[in-house]
């Protein structure tokens, strides 16, 4: 393989020093050649035992995971198994990263504990292929693009989806949902990452039915169907339950209603009225016009036209105002910024070029929100990007 196609599967973070990759899926072949220096130390950490250096090594940024299989074998196969992940959720670790993707096969990873960004490897989708659009969701370690294909402007006809590992650093093809499809809710439920809803491809059929996917097996599960149909929606995981809220029906009317998955009862409850006062539903928009976050358990929502931050109330589903988008934000907003959960805050990321300096410039908007607050207070944050294109197409937020 050469040096190129190495690079463009994922960097040289993913080829060991003495193996050959063939082929380009997780199954992929390996050639072992014999090192004389192979596994010099079979311990992990000397002069430690192994339980105790599994607890150090855990407590690792986990976007360093994929340079300690550079160390030796026993590392590479300690990386692959994912027990130090397995440590991590049991000690209840995650580190919150912003996945971008800033155009074509280009994206960044940002984290803003160390506020270090560096770029992923290439994905090497076929740059030839005409994509309308591109979906991005996380789960676990698991960053999902799902590009929607158009053969010309206004027909959907086909997608692939794109899996990057992040202990490996590398790019994977699938696995496919079992329903195709685009303008769907998702969000990452703990444990596995749920859709539901949207139009399949090919059809435009506006669906009511509903996939989880598991990092773990690295394949979709069909759920229950939802007592809707409706694409244009959001979806947020509350209180150990899957929400989907507003979009639009088979019949293009405007959904004020919610539903909720319960895992444990697997079925899918009804809330009528959830956003009956949302002044944004009285106008279709190409995307989801729900911009919605949960944050302890509690649901905020920014709406776009009054640019008011508000947050609902379970008890009488009604939606209460804490606060105003930051005046440096709301330029942005009508640039495709969209509201995200980041731990216990919230924010918003956008991007733009200085004239001057030509350098690019993103912004982010933190808060910590509560629903006792009247006005939430945001700090701004600003850090340079590398040339290249200014415009923040997507994001998603993983915690792990």
């Amino acid at each position: 393989m050469s040096e190129a196609e190495e690079d463009a599967i994922g960097g040289t973070c993913e080829c060991e020093e003495n193996e050959i990759l063939v082929g380009s899926e997780e199954q992929a072949v390996k050639i072992e050649m014999n090192h004389p220096f192979r596994d010099v130390d079979a311990s992990y950490l000397p002069p430690f035992s192994d339980d105790i250096a599994l607890q150090i090594l855990a407590r690792l940024p986990s976007s360093k995971y994929c340079d300690l299989r550079l160390v030796n074998r026993r590392f590479s196969s300690l990386i692959r198994s994912g027990e130090l992940n397995e440590i991590r959720k049991k000690i209840g670790l995650k580190e919150p990263k912003i996945f971008l993707h800033l155009g074509e096969a280009c994206y960044q990873c940002y984290e803003p504990h160390t506020r270090s960004c560096w770029d992923l490897p290439v994905c090497p989708d076929d740059k030839t292929t005409p994509y309308r659009a591109k979906e991005l969701f996380c789960v676990g370690t698991h960053l999902l693009v799902l590009g929607i294909i158009s053969v010309d402007v206004d027909l959907w006809s086909d997608s692939d989806i794109w899996r990057y590992e992040l202990e490996l650093n590398r790019w994977f093809n699938g696995p496919m949902m079992i329903t195709p499809r685009y303008a769907f809710a998702s969000a990452d439920c703990g444990s596995v990452a749920c859709v539901a809803g949207g139009e399949q491809q090919g059809s435009e059929e506006v669906l009511n039915n509903a996939e989880k996917y598991n990092p773990e097996s690295k394949s979709w599960e069909l759920l229950p169907s939802m007592n809707r149909r409706r694409c244009f929606c959001s979806g947020f995981y509350m209180d150990s339950k899957f929400y989907v809220i507003g979009g639009i029906n088979e019949n293009h009317d405007l959904l004020t209603c919610g539903e909720c998955y319960d895992f444990e009862r697997n079925v899918w409850e009804l809330i009528p009225n959830m956003i009956v006062d949302d002044p944004s539903r009285t106008f279709k928009s190409p995307r989801p016009p729900y911009q919605v976050a949960v944050v302890n358990n509690e649901l905020y929502y920014l709406d776009a036209p009054s640019r008011h931050l508000k947050v609902y109330l379970k008890n009488n589903n009604t939606w209460k105002k804490v606060g105003r988008l930051p005046a440096s934000m709301e330029f942005f907003l009508s640039r495709g910024a969209a509201l995200k959960s980041l731990g216990g805050e919230l924010f918003l990321i956008s991007g733009k070029l200085h004239n001057r300096s030509r350098r690019l410039e993103t912004i982010l908007c933190f808060c910590t929100p509560s629903p006792e607050l009247d006005n939430v207070e945001w700090r701004v944050l600003y850090f340079n990007r590398q040339e290249g294109n200014p415009t923040i197409y997507n994001y998603c937020v993983m915690m792990a």
